[in-house]
């Protein structure tokens, strides 16, 4: 059996098996993305979003930090968005997905993001809530469908 394959039947046993509950996001929900984009676009995999507006810069330092890379086209930036409609996501409790991500996802941050994306979708929701210890932090799958972007900063060394 494939990486792909195994990852996945081990994130829906972590899933199912915590009992967690279904949430409901509200339309107009503000959400906090700082990343590396071209202006004006997202590109339409999930994206991590913060949705404390205090914890809001939380990962401009690895924006920026990833801009650094001399092959690098696209631009650190803060992207504030607004729900466009309730979404239904899994409330996580806080928990933790780091050793799932070592352990099945070879450490990599785009292989856990798309394999909880595709847990997603299987699974009729559009994210999930309350993740990686945070009670804040959503995984919104298809943001291009859900997501209306309200404003946008280029991030700097000083934010």
């Amino acid at each position: 059996m494939d990486k792909i394959t195994l990852a996945l039947q081990k994130i829906d046993s972590i899933l199912k098996n915590a009992n967690f509950s279904q949430h409901t996001l509200k339309k107009s929900t503000l959400l906090w993305h700082s990343g590396l984009f071209a202006p004006g676009s997202v590109e339409n995999s999930s994206i991590w979003c913060e949705s404390n507006p205090s914890e809001r810069k939380k990962y401009c330092g690895s924006a920026i930090a990833s801009a650094s890379d001399k092959n690098e086209t696209r631009k650190p930036y803060m992207i504030q968005f607004q729900l466009r409609k309730d979404i239904l996501v899994l409330n996580c409790e806080g928990f933790s997905f780091r050793s799932f991500a070592i352990n099945d996802c070879e450490s990599s941050h785009n292989m856990m993001k798309d394999i909880m994306e595709h847990w997603c979708l299987s699974n009729r929701l559009e994210g999930l809530f309350a993740i990686n210890g945070s009670l804040s932090e959503v995984l919104v799958v298809r943001p291009n469908d859900l997501l209306d972007i309200k404003s946008s900063k280029e991030l700097t060394a000083r934010i």
